[in-house]
């Protein structure tokens, strides 16, 4: 269906009647007469106001025929429909005009057609002014005189064509940072992206994975040591020649590789573990055991041609110890991320750089569960000597063994596993994961953790230790014990008078006093005038009387007169102008955990623990009674430096190292003092070991240099490597002793 096309409107004054006849011309008189109209002439068009407009205006007509707009003539405009009107001139009735059927305009017109421009500048003057133009039209309609007709339309000349394509011409060379840039990012373009780092897993799902599978591995440990006892005393008896009078020897050898075989079964996690390490960064103690254990197994096989006594039992030990450590380490872990995920992280022992004379402290502050799983994430600088140390070792013995040889395989084999074993320590996988799992698991029974070995290794420097009152007796163990007035004072007025002096010193105390007051019903006074002094106690003046609250000592000191019976150590005194009007005795509880951390704190290297509480009852006489402990291991300052230490609050730079569920001594106390063992024994087990692993592997050498086989025996080596296990294990036990 073809489209219609919008019809275009004319206007009358550019409307120009194309004939057959186009010398004929008509008068507007004419016109009017015809269509019985009145007589224009008494009707004078009305003055154009765009002839007396200041602005000066301009032709929009364009001359150029190749430019200008083609403008379709007459005949190709489609008859307007005009509808029922009544001439306004003549008031005559003009009925609609039928409206014609639509043909189709033709988009070229002929040649043969008149300009329309040319047949519009025909058209009569009188025609032109008697109807007026458009607005659109009449304000740009110049004042010049008329011109003559202009030319005929003719066809416009034929288009001309573009000049020829110029040959291509590669473009200019860019200049040289351009190529440089552009050579970067190519090379950036071709790197391979970047590898998000892993997730780390939540402390739940952790959990449930180091908890998977603890009962199977302790009973396949058990079975591996009871294999390996049955495997050293075989290879005890039969190297010592305990064993000759039987029939068969030469099965002997197959024995010992048998639960040699049996051992690995039940210890495949080391053996697994050992090869997925040593296709990564970190090689690890596991590494080295498994290529020893594979080494030593290799050269039973090869014994079996050749009956003679290998050292497989000692690959069995080697392999029991290793899975001890293995089962250590995931209990660690599940102590850990037990207490992670009970609760929120958001609580934790801060280290404050600048605490106290330029010297750090332990503060309450915040930390954040996902530190505190990087943390836990982050390697430790014993494991990367193991890892280095495992490395060298294999590399060393290898070359070692292939050195001293001479091409044999069976004295390789021999040489190469006995150097092997020499060289790596029996504990060495329980030199790291005793300490912590020991540690772990009591901090988890006082709800506290470590971040990792970056917490520990931070709670090792040198540290001060604020203790406040709520450290040494919670609020549960501090009690009122009974009360005693004196004096003309009402005991309302005196309980008022005592828990308005202490609350508006902010002492620990308050409570104690106002829970009084609120079973009295008394009414709250108004402090002026509040003195703290050193002598244990407060003065301050409400009203007209001057009150004074503190100690035995301090009333002695302030000149109060005490009646006869009321001398008690552990109580509160109130005295109204230096008469005693009450005396409140106290109930302090002592708790064992406190006492044990206080002992602990007193007997550690590099810390300084800091009596902060402000209640005036706790001095050195008291915490001797009540603790037993020696007050010179503790710092008791000023009234005015405890309330600064008790403000205190981590600044920016501040350190988090123990998660805790809350803040209880007990915690605090076993996390310093945990930290400070367990990196004892974790540097200390890591020299004896290497130094051990090192003696071992030079001792070996020598001997396979010297070929003295018969020196490099099953018993000589197990014992040199269960002596030297000795030390190791008593200082993996280290941190059970604080």
């Amino acid at each position: 269906m073809k489209k219609k096309k919008k019809k275009q409107f004319v206007p009358p004054a550019d409307l120009a009647f194309s004939s057959q006849e186009p010398e004929q011309d008509f008068a507007l008189e004419d016109i009017m007469r015809e269509f019985g109209g009145e007589d224009l002439s008494s009707h004078p068009p009305a003055a154009d106001p765009a002839l007396f407009s200041p602005i000066p205006r301009h032709h929009t007509r364009d001359e150029d025929p190749t430019t200008q707009r083609y403008q379709p003539s007459v005949e190709d405009l489609p008859q307007r429909h005009v509808p029922d009107r009544t001439d306004s001139l003549s008031g005559v009735f003009v009925p609609a005009e039928p409206l014609p059927d639509e043909e189709e305009v033709p988009l070229e017109p002929s040649p043969a057609e008149p300009d329309i421009l040319a047949t519009a500048s025909e058209v009569s003057p009188d025609l032109k002014q008697a109807v007026p133009a458009p607005a659109h039209k009449r304000s740009h309609r110049s004042t010049e005189k008329k011109t003559a007709p202009s030319k005929p339309w003719t066809a416009p000349p034929a288009p001309v064509s573009p000049p020829p394509a110029r040959p291509f011409a590669p473009p200019p060379p860019p200049p040289k940072r351009e190529k440089q840039e552009a050579k970067r990012e190519r090379k950036q373009e071709k790197k391979k992206p970047v590898k998000q780092p892993k997730t780390i897993p939540t402390p739940e799902v952790q959990y449930r994975q180091a908890a998977e599978g603890l009962k199977s591995r302790a009973m396949r440990l058990i079975l591996c040591i009871l294999f390996t006892l049955l495997n050293l005393v075989l290879g005890v008896f039969y190297s010592q020649g305990m064993m000759d009078s039987l029939a068969r020897q030469d099965l002997i050898p197959g024995l010992q590789l048998i639960l040699l075989v049996i051992c690995i079964l039940s210890a495949y996690e080391v053996l697994f573990d050992g090869l997925r390490h040593m296709f990564t960064p970190g090689f690890g103690f596991q590494a080295l055991a498994s290529v020893a254990v594979a080494v030593t197994l290799i050269d039973g096989i090869n014994a079996l041609s050749t009956p003679r006594c290998t050292y497989s039992p000692l690959a069995c030990l080697l392999l029991c110890c290793t899975l001890w450590g293995v089962q250590l380490r995931k209990k660690h872990i599940c102590y850990t991320m037990d207490l992670a995920r009970r609760c929120r992280g958001n609580n934790a022992l801060v280290k404050e750089p600048e605490l106290q004379q330029k010297t750090a402290g332990i503060l309450h502050g915040k930390g954040s569960q996902a530190e505190f799983l990087a943390a836990g994430r982050s390697p430790a600088a014993p494991q990367r000597i193991w890892d280095c140390y495992a490395f060298a070792v294999i590399l060393l013995s290898l070359g070692a063994a292939a050195f001293t040889a001479d091409g044999s395989r069976d004295l390789f084999l021999q040489y190469w596993s006995a150097i092997l074993l020499a060289g790596s320590p029996l504990l060495g996988g329980v030199i790291w994961s005793r300490p912590w799992s020991i540690l772990s698991r009591r901090l988890r029974d006082r709800g506290a953790a470590l971040y990792g070995w970056s917490g520990a290794k931070a709670l090792c420097d040198k540290l001060v230790v604020p203790i406040s009152d709520n450290d040494l007796f919670p609020k549960d163990n501090l009690k009122l014990n009974g009360m005693k007035f004196f004096g003309g004072g009402t005991p309302d007025r005196v309980v008022a008078y005592g828990a308005a002096v202490l609350s508006a010193a902010g002492h620990t105390l308050a409570p104690i006093f106002d829970e009084q007051m609120k079973i009295r019903g008394a009414r709250r006074y108004a402090v002026t005038q509040l003195h703290r002094y050193d002598t244990d106690g407060i003065g301050a003046q409400i009203g007209d009387d001057a009150v004074l609250v503190g100690s035995l000592s301090f009333m002695g000191s302030m000149g109060v007169e005490m009646p006869a019976g009321t001398r008690v150590s552990q109580a509160v005194y109130v005295a109204i102008d230096s008469t005693l009007c009450g005396v409140f005795a106290l109930h302090y509880g002592v708790t064992r955990s406190t006492t044990e951390g206080l002992a602990c704190l007193g007997s550690a290297k590099k810390v300084t623990p800091i009596i902060t509480a402000d209640d005036f009852m706790i001095t050195e006489k008291f915490l001797r009674s009540k603790f037993r402990i020696n007050p010179a291991q503790f710092k008791l300052p000023s009234p005015a430096l405890r309330m600064e230490l008790a403000k205190k609050v981590p600044g920016s730079r501040a350190k988090p190292c123990v998660m805790v569920q809350d803040f209880r001594f007990a915690a605090t106390a076993l996390s310093v003092t945990g930290a400070k063992a367990l990196c004892t024994s974790v540097r200390w087990g890591t020299v004896i070991g290497i130094l051990s692993g090192v003696m071992g592997l030079g001792i070996m050498i020598i001997l396979s240099y010297l070929g003295a086989a018969d020196i490099m025996s099953l018993v000589n080596l197990g014992l040199y490597l269960i002596l030297w296990a000795i030390p190791s294990l008593l200082l993996s036990g280290w941190t059970k002793n604080i």
